[in-house]
């Protein structure tokens, strides 16, 4: 079968899942085209002189964590001053090069960062780190940096293997008295993470005078990079709300949805799996603001910013409906939801990102639910379903509602609020996924 009548071939299956649109295949027929390019790079590296063979090798950088940043809340985070922050992560992809990006998006003044370190989380639930993996991290080679008001900056790249769905501890010392409302942050971390007493101990194992804290601050991405020349890592930025962030989930498990896919997507295709990195705010929205900016305001940065994005999967719009119970005068209509919607999908696609829609799931019994709130709830998902806006859908309605009172979530996947799902909720969603929408993303080295 020649490269043609096997594209076609491809092209038919792909669009045979029930998560792809008909109307879209030149965007979706990922795999096919995944497969002639391969092939095309294969020929195209075995001909070329050596530099340029070389050049088709050379990785680029990719996220593989992130958290959205915040402005700060009081109790969250205490007061700093002179003390170290331990923050632990969950990569899922690997590589043998790291970055990470720091993130004063929230401070109107600058901020003093003494010393930054990296190393293997010895364990989750305490503030040690593996023997030997310890790796210091610097700015323009410098150990300290002062962030501007408002910026991000990335620190130097450093040769530094991490394994994938392997956990890193990043520490971070802060010389100065820093004020919790100084610093930017992410709240539901769903993690323990630590403060030290007295002192910098980014490098140390030892931690004394641990305060535990349950949210991030100033990390706001962890990047890797590989020299192998298999290594084809695209990002998906699940941007979302409460159910993209976790919230219902386990303390420490990581049975966030997003979480759990790129784990499901690196055990299926191993080196050409794509990363699903998070960038959900509990309580977020599309079109006004609440607990982090709206969406429509933070895409550009959580979004298009991050490191090889290919795909951007939206799930939002369940809070601006909740508004009609908890905010009347913040509620808007099915019709403004969508409108903000389209804007996502048409500044995804200006960008050539595939965009995937995720349908708004079950919340009768809920303190947010209202039955003018179930209306625009179906009406949104009619639109997210018909398949003509997005590059393919993601149906977390289907797989989570109860059959006999499609309004509620199935009682086995409820976490107990009658919004989130739990960690069997979750699970159940990412298994049920059609995988085919994230094929095909990753660019040719």
């Amino acid at each position: 079968m020649d490269i043609q009548s096997l594209s076609r071939r491809l092209d038919q299956f792909a669009l045979g899942s029930p998560l792809l649109p008909a109307a879209r295949p030149a965007r979706c027929s990922g795999l096919s085209w995944a497969l002639v390019i391969g092939l095309s790079s294969l020929l195209l590296t075995a001909a070329a002189p050596p530099a340029i063979a070389e050049a088709f090798r050379q990785s680029d950088w990719v996220a593989t964590w992130t958290a959205s940043p915040q402005v700060s809340s009081s109790g969250l985070i205490p007061d700093l001053d002179n003390q170290t922050v331990r923050l632990i992560v969950h990569p899922t992809v690997g590589g043998d090069h790291l970055r990470i990006r720091l993130s004063n998006a929230y401070n109107t003044q600058p901020i003093v960062i003494g010393d930054v370190h990296v190393a293997v989380t010895g364990n989750p639930l305490l503030p040690t780190i593996v023997a030997g993996t310890d790796q210091a991290l610097t700015f323009n080679g410098q150990s300290a940096i002062t962030i501007p008001p408002g910026a991000v900056i990335l620190s130097d790249p450093v040769n530094y293997v991490v394994q994938p769905l392997t956990d890193l501890s990043v520490s971070i010392y802060l010389p100065n008295d820093t004020p919790n409302a100084t610093l930017t942050e992410h709240y539901s971390a769903l993690q323990v993470n630590y403060i030290s007493g007295t002192g910098d101990f980014t490098g140390s194992n030892a931690f004394p005078d641990t305060t535990p804290i349950f949210s991030w601050c100033l990390l706001s991405s962890v990047e890797v990079s590989s020299t192998s020349p298999t290594s084809q890592t695209a990002a998906v930025v699940a941007l979302g709300d409460s159910i993209t962030d976790g919230i219902g989930s386990a303390l420490t498990t990581n049975y966030r949805w997003p979480d759990l896919l790129s784990a499901r997507l690196l055990n299926t295709f191993n080196w050409c799996a794509p990363v699903v990195v998070n960038q959900g705010i509990a309580g977020n929205r599309l079109l006004n603001d609440i607990t982090g900016q709206n969406a429509l305001a933070r895409f550009d940065r959580d979004v298009l910013s991050q490191a090889g994005v290919r795909c951007v999967v939206i799930e939002e719009g369940l809070n601006d409906i909740a508004a009609l119970a908890i905010l009347p005068s913040q509620a808007v209509t099915a019709c403004q939801i969508i409108w903000a919607l389209n804007q996502l999908i048409q500044r995804g696609h200006d960008q050539g990102l595939t965009v995937i829609g995720v349908t708004l799931t079950p919340f009768a019994g809920s303190f947010i639910y209202s039955d003018a709130g179930e209306v625009e709830r179906l009406e949104v998902n009619r639109f997210i379903r018909n398949r003509n806006a997005y590059d393919a859908v993601l149906d977390f309605d289907q797989v989570l509602r109860d059959p006999s009172d499609p309004k509620q979530l199935l009682p086995a996947y409820d976490s107990g609020d009658h919004v989130h799902p739990n960690n069997a909720g979750y699970l159940a969603i990412v298994n049920s996924l059609d995988l085919i929408p994230f094929l095909g993303l990753n660019p040719v080295r």
